[in-house]
This record gives structure tokens, C-alpha cells and sequence, in this order.
């Protein structure tokens, strides 16, 4: 049997690669030991190091920055993929809202550099209320205007918030990833006979990019 999905052919061996990745993902969550351990391709801006183009290429050319990302997961067959280009591509968009919250490659900071949040004051104090008790009505008809040049088009503001909330949806699950695979480190350092000074440093050079209030507190004990 052979179907097609878009432009791309669905092949017997294509299904077969599939179930195998997806029953490893399955098993892993059954807490059964799958064949191997999962892998999941979960990136913003090293498809555009790997391709060879600047992050401000795989923020305005959609050519460029499918292909980039096709090509690392044709190439490294990762068990399940991130959308690589959800929280990229989106160049021209930011520039149409004039979204004001981000820099980002091209436009503010350099074309091999990531995104650059503004931390201004966004939201006054007299808004709290308003949106403690309607936070929906408040992010469409209020906030979104403040960190957007859209005005108050009805129509626009759900399209804001679905957007921007998807790509801070995805930093936010980034930056959980990261920290649990920071605390694995450690854990892995300190069961390796490593002192506690090992296993934070450990944590901390795993967290790089992580904006923190200290260091990492690491408590180990031996039974």
C-alpha cells in the first residue's frame, strides 16, 4: 500500500518506521522499557546553524527554513519532532502586529542571534483588577493592544492571543525541558560519586540560557 500525505509518498516501510518510533513513546509512558530510549528533535534556531542560514533566514524565508528543518529530520530520524518552525518563521508576521514585547533576528539584534525580550511595564497596576476578573477580555481588548499596533479590531485580537500565546506555550515547555534535564545531570553527576559542588556546577552549565534567581540547591544522600 502506498498513499500520499501532501507532496510526501506513505509507504509500507514509512508505516512500519512510524509504529516502531510511536510504540517506544507509548512504552515509555506505559513505564515499560522500550527497545531504546526515545528521542525527541525539539529546536527554535539550530535547524538554521546546521542548514548553514542565519536565524534571520529562517525567520523571513519559508522556503529556507522548511528545508532546514526537513533535512535534520530526514537526517537524524528523531522518534517524535517538535513543529521546528512554529516559533520561527514568523518574521514578517511580528513585524505586520509591530509586536513590541520581542527583538528578535533581523530586527533589533543581529541576524545570528536569538530572541531578545523587552521587559518593560506591559500592564499598569490599575489593570490588575480588570484582569483578575476577566483575563480573556482583558488580553484580548486591552493587553494586546499595548504590546501590538493593531488598535482594537475585534478580529484581530483572538488571532494575537492564539499566536503568541502558542509561541510563549512553547518557551515556557522549553525552558521545563531544560530544567529537567539539568536535574538529571545532576542526579547523574552525584550518583557517580561527584560532590555537591560537582553536581551543581553540572546543573548550572546544563541550564545556560536559563534566566535564574541563584544557584541550583543540590541536597545528596548516600543509603
Amino acid at each position: 500500500m502506498t498513499t500520499m500525505i501532501g507532496p510526501y509518498e506513505q509507504s509500507d516501510a514509512a508505516k512500519t518506521a512510524y509504529d516502531a518510533r510511536w510504540e517506544r513513546i507509548q512504552a515509555c509512558a506505559r513505564l515499560e522499557q522500550p527497545d531504546r530510549m526515545p528521542v525527541g528533535l525539539h529546536s527554535f534556531f539550530w535547524p538554521a546553524k546546521y542548514g548553514g542560514i542565519t536565524y534571520k533566514e529562517m525567520m523571513y524565508d519559508y522556503d529556507l527554513a522548511k528545508k532546514v528543518t526537513l533535512d535534520a529530520a530526514m537526517e537524524f530520524e528523531p522518534d517524535g519532532v517538535y513543529p521546528l518552525i512554529l516559533g520561527t518563521t514568523i518574521g514578517p508576521m511580528l513585524e505586520k502586529f509591530d509586536f513590541k514585547q520581542l527583538q528578535w533576528p533581523g530586527h533589533g539584534v543581529g541576524d545570528m542571534q536569538p530572541f531578545q525580550y523587552l521587559d518593560r511595564e506591559y500592564m499598569k497596576a490599575e489593570e490588575y483588577d480588570d484582569f483578575l476578573f476577566d483575563p480573556t477580555g482583558f488580553y484580548r481588548c486591552s493587553f494586546t493592544v499595548t504590546v501590538t499596533n493593531t488598535g482594537t479590531d475585534p478580529y484581530t485580537g483572538p488571532l494575537v492571543v492564539l499566536i503568541f500565546g502558542s509561541i510563549e506555550f512553547g518557551l515556557a515547555i522549553q525552558a521545563r525541558t531544560m530544567v529537567a534535564n539539568a536535574a538529571r545531570e545532576g542526579v547523574r553527576v552525584a550518583s557517580l560519586g561527584g560532590t555537591d559542588a560537582d553536581a551543581q556546577l553540572a546543573v548550572t552549565t546544563a541550564l545556560v540560557g536559563i534566566t535564574s534567581a541563584g544557584p541550583p540547591t543540590i541536597t545528596t544522600s548516600c543509603t
